[in-house]
């Protein structure tokens, strides 16, 4: 970049004074562009984290999903199991049942 000087024993023209604000003026927007450039990098490399953490989370739902219906279904076959033997039992109860009321109906005739 060019940088103007100023004069020592003379004062600045007013072409001098535009061109020495101008040239000021790059030097911030150029600080500016790097803070903002460094901050850019910074917010990327933040989302690329939180884009790995949610997947990561994804997985971590979907196999705890998996482990839930699993456990759901492992639940529903021991109730089952010990239900079936409960149904037994109630069913032959309920034959006795009817086979005593058989019974007496054919005594009744």
């Amino acid at each position: 970049m060019i940088t103007f000087a100023a004069k020592s024993n003379k004062r600045m023209t007013p072409n001098e004074q535009l061109l020495a604000a101008f040239e000021t003026r790059v030097r911030q927007m150029m600080m500016r562009f790097a803070e903002l450039k460094k901050e850019n990098a910074d917010l990327y490399e933040m989302l690329s984290d939180n884009e790995k953490k949610m997947k990561e989370m994804q997985a971590q739902i979907s196999r705890q999903a998996d482990e839930h219906e699993r456990l759901r279904m492992a639940k529903m076959l021991a109730v089952t199991d010990g239900g079936l033997q409960q149904a037994k039992d109630r069913l032959a109860g309920l034959i006795r049942e009817v086979n005593k009321c058989i019974a007496l109906l054919k005594e009744a005739q």
